[in-house]
């Protein structure tokens, strides 16, 4: 493709609209996104996105709400705000709302429904209604972080909570670092049309801008068909994997680990009663090259003990030997 002049002007400083329609195509029909292609912001990252949403609507004192255990980086967007960053639990069905009403409403709620980091449970449709009537409620902007909801391995994927919302309440978040490569830099952030503006010039004045070229590049990638063709072949791929780490950590019988069955994503959150914490046995296991991530470390309030393991950069080949390693570890320890 041959960029015109006006894609390498300044006017699309948020997003090329080639890549905002395509992008849309997809999203409604793969989270069932309602939105117009204006409301779709093209950034570098989530990060990104997560700061831009902060700034737009959370001042110093304000109260917020992200999941426990949750993805670490929200926490420390929303702290440089200024925010009383408050840790609901998870369950399993997501994030966990209170039973009566509290004085200090959340100006904002993060959450990861689709495919909860790092659980990996699914809030079912009950609970996103209530979280969305919730919201409207208490005026609070719900950013919905769906960041691999791609990699679905049985039946249908939920709708996004984006797609159910009649009240102007959910950012919709997504990226294309976990279906193609971090190193790509392209993520995108679906608005209401009430934070539109200012979130859009936020974006522009803080400079998050992904270059023109990788945007028509990727405009034409999902436009012809090849990012679906991309997508079925990666998720048969991951689903592979998952099965088969899950299967062999079953085989090990070791009572102590709690192994869920994968329902989709890239990592496999298993839980640990051993007496052992599972930092100490994760020091262990990278001493062993082996990387998982200790469920503690991800946890704020309520402490849980398990292992975080990921299968996006191991081959489906390498996955017996590296999980029986994995449990040899475990049989050193009480």
């Amino acid at each position: 493709r041959q960029p015109i002049s006006h894609d390498l002007s300044y006017a699309q400083q948020c997003g090329l609209p080639a890549l905002r329609e395509a992008l849309l195509v997809h999203l409604r029909q793969a989270r069932g996104v309602q939105a117009e292609p204006a409301q779709v912001l093209i950034v570098p990252s989530a990060q990104a996105a997560f700061a831009i949403l902060a700034q737009a609507c959370v001042e110093p004192g304000d109260t917020v709400w992200v999941e426990d255990p949750g993805y670490p980086g929200i926490g420390s967007v929303l702290r440089s705000r200024g925010a009383v960053v408050v840790a609901r639990p998870v369950d399993l069905a997501g994030i966990t709302l209170p039973q009566e009403q509290s004085s200090q409403a959340p100006k904002l709620i993060y959450t990861t429904p689709s495919h909860q980091f790092p659980t990996g449970v699914t809030m079912p449709l009950p609970r996103r209604l209530a979280l969305l009537e919730h919201a409207a409620r208490v005026g609070a902007l719900v950013i919905e972080d769906d960041y691999d909801s791609e990699y679905q391995y049985h039946g249908h994927p939920v709708p996004s909570l984006q797609g159910l919302d009649t009240q102007g309440c959910v950012a919709y978040v997504g990226t294309f670092s976990k279906t193609l490569a971090p190193g790509l830099r392209m993520a995108y952030l679906v608005v209401p049309p009430r934070w539109l503006a200012l979130v859009e010039t936020i974006a522009t004045v803080s400079g998050y801008a992904v270059p023109a070229h990788f945007q028509l590049a990727m405009a034409d990638f999902m436009a012809g068909g090849g990012f679906q063709r991309h997508l079925r072949r990666v998720t048969t791929e991951a689903g592979e994997r998952m099965q088969r780490l899950a299967q062999t950590l079953r085989q090990a019988q070791d009572p102590r680990l709690g192994i869920p069955k994968p329902q989709g994503g890239l990592q496999l959150c298993v839980d640990w009663s051993g007496q052992t914490p599972d930092t100490a046995i994760a020091k262990r296991l990278l001493e062993r090259n082996l990387y998982v991530v200790p469920l503690s470390s991800l946890c704020h309030v309520n402490p849980r003990q398990g292992f975080v393991m990921g299968v996006g950069l191991v081959s489906k080949e390498e996955i017996p030997e590296a999980a029986a390693r994995f449990v040899e570890t475990l049989s050193e320890f009480d």
